[in-house]
């Protein structure tokens, strides 16, 4: 998979990204079809366009597919998702997963990041995205991971 690194623009996202981007996540169907979830090519443009802007908000550069991937991945095997949200849910998790990582300065790994979310959103949030960020437990997280001097905390689940 070639590489392709995200370039900000006056206009938005070009043509020619979304159709990369676009291209590469409709290569995920293979294992989303497993859980009855399949991404349209108007899906994946929708993504691709939300990931742009999240990414320009947060001021972040990201190569290849990078977040979008490991969300629909780690995602779409979940009670709460369905063919009708699916999108809706990527676009507000890739939302929330860049501005953790902004907000920690990178401190964190993604798949840390990954795990945290999907244990707010399975647990705590029961599959609605938007209670992410009302969650004190994100706050902790968040506060926890930029503490000074970097301390090994557990418990932010809790």
């Amino acid at each position: 998979m070639p590489n392709y690194l995200a370039v900000f623009q006056n206009g938005g996202i070009s043509e020619i990204e979304k159709r990369y981007i676009s291209k590469e996540m409709m290569l995920l169907n293979d294992k989303t079809a497993e859980y009855g979830i399949t991404l349209s090519e108007k899906d994946c443009a929708d993504i691709a366009e939300c990931r742009y802007e999240s990414l320009k908000e947060n001021e972040r550069i990201e190569v290849g597919l990078g977040a979008v991937q490991k969300i629909i991945e780690s995602f779409c095997d979940s009670g709460y998702v369905s063919q009708n949200n699916f999108t809706e849910i990527v676009e507000g998790l890739l939302e929330c997963f860049y501005m953790i990582k902004s907000e920690t300065f990178d401190k964190v790994s993604d798949e840390e990041v990954l795990d945290f979310l999907k244990y707010l959103f399975e647990n705590e949030c029961g599959g609605e995205v938007s209670k992410i960020y009302d969650s004190a437990l994100l706050e902790n997280f968040i506060r926890e991971k930029n503490s000074y001097p970097q301390q090994k905390k557990t418990g932010y689940y809790d």
